[in-house]
């Protein structure tokens, strides 16, 4: 077993957990068990977000139905952003009749043999602080979570009232853990600058 720090509720709680994948199936009473939780971590983390947006875009190009969505922004931040969510449209798809449940489901199975399960870090956690992509991964998992609370309307909701701006889309486009990470950046560079201007004032 080692130590890891961990930073829960603004305290660093020392916290003892397994050194190797061993000690962690021995503990889990099973054999594998630290590989099947790895994997299911970077399908929450990566894996299931690249399927939905490559699902719905597939979804699209079988039905000639596309997802909803609007124009926000202007000039060279124009961008199109979908205001319909994934879910509503595959539902949508399936009660109109324009795809078959069968149909849906081996257009899924394509698109995620095509899908890298990738568990190399990202490239992305180079460029902004660990603290800010663990907590847009953390976000992520509980909105793909059905028992959680959190929604990505919720979240991007909360990210653009922090930022004081009036939607998350209208700036920063469709929420993705890019957009949300470069939204995280922004809020602290903006509540930095307050804690100056407060010390000036």
């Amino acid at each position: 077993m080692k130590t890891y720090m961990n930073k829960s509720l603004g305290q660093t709680v020392p916290v003892q957990v397994p050194s190797n994948a061993e000690e962690f199936d021995q503990l889990a009473g099973r054999t594998g068990a630290c590989v099947d939780e790895a994997n299911r971590n970077v399908i929450y983390r990566g894996w299931n977000h690249a399927f939905r947006d490559n699902f719905c875009e597939a979804l699209e190009q079988e039905t000639g139905i596309d997802r909803e969505g609007e124009d926000q922004g202007e000039g060279d931040k124009k961008k199109f952003v979908h205001t319909e969510k994934e879910q509503p449209f595959i539902n949508r798809l399936l009660s109109t009749g324009a795809i078959t449940e069968e149909a849906m489901q081996q257009i899924a199975s394509t698109v995620g043999e095509s899908i890298k399960f990738d568990p190399s870090p990202s490239t992305r956690s180079k460029k902004a602080p660990k603290e800010i992509v663990a907590l847009v991964d953390n976000a992520f998992i509980a909105i793909e979570d059905d028992s959680h609370a959190l929604t990505e309307d919720k979240f991007a909701g909360n990210l653009a009232q922090r930022l004081g701006i009036d939607t998350f889309e209208s700036q920063f486009g469709e929420l993705t853990k890019e957009s949300a990470i470069t939204a995280l950046q922004a809020i602290k560079e903006k509540e930095q600058r307050e804690r100056e201007s407060s010390l000036l004032g």
